[in-house]
């Protein structure tokens, strides 16, 4: 810098610079602006590591598509169990609280790892997780993000019968399983080790062909009543379960053959699932063939059976001579006779029965794969995202009971409440409201008719579905009615987790509408569902700040209406609104002004609370 330059040859811009410091910053300021450009290269790089190392301890993201879904779906029962149902608190959680941040990472992980194997379903919490799920799918249906399949395929089945025995997954997990199975057994090559080892691989392939075999067994069981008829099916199901231990099943049974069985059997449920009385016969000559095939086709020795059948009952056949030699008439099965039906059909009217019969008919017949259920994008993200919450860290739940409460206003001038029929057929640059909806929600039109049980439009007018119409398109639009039912969630979901919180592993597994009915069985009716409101009331309060909802009463707009409407459908739902009246005394009339508090009581609303008059 110091040195002197007396003249510039080659400078043309500053012919007069008696020094060089403009030619130093010409030379440095592109390598300083290089430098600071590679830092934030530097820092990009950076930022993605330790991002990335923090949300892999946080587990941020851990579930993102349906497939990912599939494949962590055993551990969500686990990490529910962990997360969302109390613990009583323990020297291991004190412990717990005072490692650093990985090591609870890495402790969370390990004990995910041991609950997800344990066999325990209580110990695993998997009947409250299962709630919660059937809940969410059936809110998922309310809000027609899904059909009716869908939610048959999703839900996750809750009776007695199913929920001690055998773990039960969503269908929509186990689907082409079965099928794919059936596949291998068919075309298998080597001996029954290397089979079972081929289907054990996969978890969701063994426990779909598990499933279909006990379901199956199970429903035999109630569905055949005739003494010979039960000996045979037991005699079949021992020799099956007999080869299984043996390791003997490819030699006892002929693989190749079980695709005309998968064909009969789900013929048979078809009718079991109608359950006509019509169709006896049909129900009759479907078990002969299925029985034909199993005996005749499948099994190696099913001659065996036929002579069990015949010494016992000590029939008399007669022997006939055919073209193919001499043969052996066999007797009739499922035949009904003079005494009584060897058939139990039409079946009992049996929520459970039905539900096995309707899941093991999904089960065989169902060739979608997961990662395409439920198609609508919606569904998928709020699945992804309870899913992935569940991985995440957060404080341990406590009880319902020990929650803090808190409180929701939503303030309200002269927004839309809800769509009249008016405003849904008006149209605005030629196109109508509800147009416009059904062509932006074409899946969540199709499913709405569908909850509705109509075909077309014509058949909701038909029907007068007018007020459920009103509501369908409400809730896709900015309207009030859609905000409180965002909002009533929370006391839906408070009511739910006090429900987990205080029933036993007897009533979940009897579902939670048992207790919404009042069928609980220890205590007086109401009793349980009365304590879950009352305790959901406590710690939840929505209140709606209605400014013109007295104006609105008084002048008899629609929106007053629509508003107490609301009420009645929440019951727990307030509205807060300013009432103002004219007073005529000595003097002239003056306005005053009363903060009123109601809630809806028979369809009408009812003042809880007025405040103070203030004059003006």
């Amino acid at each position: 810098m110091r040195i002197g330059v007396r003249k510039y040859d080659w400078h043309e811009l500053f012919p007069k610079v008696k020094n060089n410091a403009g030619a130093i910053v010409a030379v440095w300021a592109p390598i300083i602006i290089v430098y600071f450009m590679d830092t934030q290269v530097w820092y990009s790089v950076f930022c993605t590591i330790v991002g990335g190392v923090y949300g892999m301890l946080h587990h941020f993201g851990e579930i993102q598509t349906m497939g990912m879904l599939r494949s962590r779906f055993q551990s969500l029962p686990s990490a529910f169990n962990i997360c969302l149902v109390p613990h009583p608190p323990s020297e291991t959680d004190k412990v717990r609280s005072m490692r650093n941040v990985f090591k609870q990472r890495v402790d969370k992980s390990l004990e995910l790892m041991v609950i997800s194997q344990a066999p325990d379903k209580k110990k695993t919490g998997f009947a409250k997780f299962a709630q919660v799920w059937n809940q969410i799918i059936s809110s998922y249906r309310f809000e027609d993000l899904i059909d009716n399949r869908e939610m048959d395929l999703m839900t996750i089945p809750m009776s007695l019968e199913l929920g001690s025995g055998l773990v039960c997954w969503p269908i929509f997990l186990l689907s082409t399983k079965f099928s794919t199975a059936l596949s291998i057994a068919r075309d298998f090559i080597g001996n029954d080790e290397a089979l079972f080892k081929k289907i054990r691989k996969d978890d969701y392939m063994y426990w779909a062909v598990k499933e279909g075999f006990e379901s199956l067994k199970h429903i035999l069981d109630i569905l055949i009543v005739g003494d010979r008829e039960k000996r045979i099916v037991s005699e079949i199901m021992n020799e099956v379960e007999m080869s299984v231990s043996n390791s003997s099943l490819l030699v006892d049974f002929r693989m190749s053959e079980l695709p005309a069985l998968h064909i009969k059997c789900t013929k048979l449920l078809d009718l079991l699932f109608a359950n006509k009385e019509s169709d006896h016969d049909k129900v009759v000559k479907a078990l002969q063939d299925v029985f034909e095939v199993v005996m005749e086709d499948i099994m190696m020795y099913g001659s065996r059976l036929w002579d069990l059948l015949n010494s016992s009952q000590s029939i008399e056949v007669d022997k006939a001579i055919s073209l193919f030699g001499q043969v052996q008439v066999q007797p009739q099965l499922f035949a009904s006779n003079c005494e009584k039906d060897v058939v139990l059909f039409p079946l009992p009217n049996s929520g459970s029965l039905k539900e096995r019969i309707k899941r093991l008919l999904l089960l065989l017949t169902v060739k979608e794969s997961a990662m395409e259920i439920p198609a609508n994008l919606e569904a998928r993200r709020r699945i992804s995202f309870f899913s992935t919450s569940l991985f995440m860290d957060m404080p341990n739940a406590p009880k319902v009971r020990n929650m803090l409460s808190f409180s929701i206003m939503t303030p309200h001038y002269k927004e839309e409440v809800n769509f009249s029929m008016e405003e849904l057929h008006s149209s605005k640059e030629g196109v109508s409201i509800i147009f416009y909806m059904q062509n932006i929600y074409p899946d969540e039109w199709k499913n709405f008719l569908e909850r509705m049980e109509c075909e077309n439009w014509e058949d909701l007018k038909a029907k007068s579905k007018d007020e459920d119409l009103r509501k369908w398109a409400s809730f896709r639009g900015q309207t009030l009615s859609r905000t409180v039912r965002g909002m009533m969630y929370y006391r839906k979901a408070l009511k739910l987790q006090a429900f987990l919180d205080m029933a036993e592993d007897e009533d979940i597994l009897e579902e939670y509408k048992a207790v919404e009915l009042g069928r609980h069985r220890k205590t007086s009716p109401h009793s349980l569902s009365a304590q879950l409101d009352a305790l959901a009331d406590m710690k939840f309060t929505y209140v709606l700040s209605c400014q013109m909802f007295g104006a609105q009463k008084s002048s008899g707009d629609s929106h007053a209406q629509d508003i107490i409407d609301l009420m009645t459908r929440y019951p727990s739902l307030r509205v807060a609104y300013v009432e103002e009246k004219e007073e005529i005394g000595t003097r002239k009339p003056k306005k005053v002004y009363s903060s009123i508090l109601v809630k809806a009581i028979n369809n009408l609303d009812q003042e809880k609370f007025k405040g103070d008059s203030i004059p003006c």
